[in-house]
């Protein structure tokens, strides 16, 4: 049985500096211009949190650091 896969996303610790991300799926992060900051000089980068599960998240199980896969990106100044 196919189905159409349904992803998820939490985001934690949010500041121009940094984020952390768990889920799954291709995010695509887009830093506000205001922080100045970005991810290898850019201010638009994608983040794999590899594929769907098999099923929809069950109740608040996305809470759990053992749901999906957890990335953190550290960002920096963007040189002008």
């Amino acid at each position: 049985m196919e189905r159409e896969p349904i992803e998820f996303l939490n985001l934690r610790n949010v500041t121009c500096e940094g984020l952390d991300l768990q889920g799954t799926g291709l995010v695509t992060v887009t830093v506000p211009a205001s922080c100045g900051t970005g991810l290898g000089g850019e201010t638009t980068f994608d983040v794999d949190l590899g594929p769907a599960w098999p099923a929809d998240e069950p109740a608040g199980a996305s809470a759990i650091p053992a749901y999906g896969q957890t990335a953190h990106r550290s960002l920096t100044p963007l040189q002008p």
